[in-house]
């Protein structure tokens, strides 16, 4: 009998948080599963924590060069490793947030036409206000299911691999674009979308996750992101996709002012980062390759691609 599904993470120095994710993954009540994990050089003590859930998990444990990695393309070696039906994608710092996770987001896959289903997730507790607002508006509690028929930017590219269930099938078909920085999650839900099958967003399906980002760091990661998008959408649509950015910062600004007024400064000051990095990344052509560099989170994507 096939195994249902397969949940794979890549990991590099995922710290001790790392425990509280494989802790969670080992208390769903779906049991038919196996972990994949794909590690690129970690230096930390990721491996000892993963090599302790092999007694009560059926754990496996593979090991890449840190400069074979690549978003897109380790994902994809879930296709060489993974028995499963289903692939269901994890980061390393990303926990499933009750027993009921796995099997909320596989019961979607009743419907033959779906063929992808992400997650609803959870900021931390100690989650800066900003970031708070950033999950409660893009991660509703509403169920929301896209097809053809309503195709828009946002409907259609919103997909995350920070907790998501794929279709083994169709992932075969239509695989991860390696060539992508990031986003590649997002590319792919634009493309099997347009290819006329469903993906979901199931709230049911709770993870934490968020990220407390330094001010450089916020920068190197929308640098990338706008980079990205630039490469799936074309410099036409990506403005338009850009512009939808403007009543989100209105409504950001407001619930600021509204739970903690004396941050607004600090996010005009954030805000302006992510706009003027979105902007690099968008004209990416004109920026020298030794720049790139410093504004990237991947600096291994610029020594291996001349762009």
């Amino acid at each position: 009998m096939k195994l249902k599904a397969s949940i794979f993470i890549p990991t590099k120095n995922a710290g001790k948080g790392f425990y509280r994710t494989l802790n969670q993954i080992s208390k769903q009540k779906e049991k038919d599963f196996e972990v994949i994990i794909v590690d690129s050089g970690s230096k930390d003590n990721t491996l000892n924590i993963t090599e302790d859930f092999q007694r009560n998990l059926d754990l496996k444990i593979y090991k890449i060069f840190p400069e074979e990695f690549g978003h897109g393309k380790t994902r994809n070696l879930s296709l060489k490793y993974a028995k499963g039906e289903f692939i269901v994608f994890l980061t390393q710092d990303t926990i499933p947030y009750n027993d009921e996770w796995l099997s909320s987001l596989l019961e979607n896959f009743k419907d033959e036409k779906v063929a992808g289903v992400f997650s609803k997730q959870i900021p931390n507790k100690n989650a800066r206000e900003n970031e708070k607002f950033f999950y409660n508006f893009y991660f509703p509690n509403k169920k929301i299911i896209v097809n053809s028929d309503r195709l828009s930017l946002l409907n259609t590219m919103f997909f995350s691999n920070a907790s998501s269930s794929i279709r083994k099938s169709i992932l075969i078909k239509y695989p991860f674009n390696e060539s992508l920085i990031m986003c590649e999650d997002q590319e792919w839900a634009k493309k099997i979308v347009e290819k006329g099958y469903q993906k979901v967003y199931e709230p049911r399906s709770n993870v934490i996750h968020s990220h407390n980002y330094s001010l450089m760091k916020t920068f190197q990661r929308y640098f990338d992101s706008s980079y990205s998008f630039n490469q799936i959408l074309g410099k036409k649509d990506f403005i338009k996709y850009r512009d939808k950015a403007g009543p989100y910062l209105i409504e950001e600004l407001k619930y600021i002012y509204k739970n903690n007024p004396l941050l607004l400064p600090r996010i005009v000051i954030i805000d302006f980062i992510k706009m003027l990095a979105t902007d690099l990344g968008k004209n990416h052509q004109i920026i020298p390759l030794s720049l790139k560099k410093r504004f990237s989170m991947h600096k291994y994507y610029w020594e291996n691609n001349s762009h």
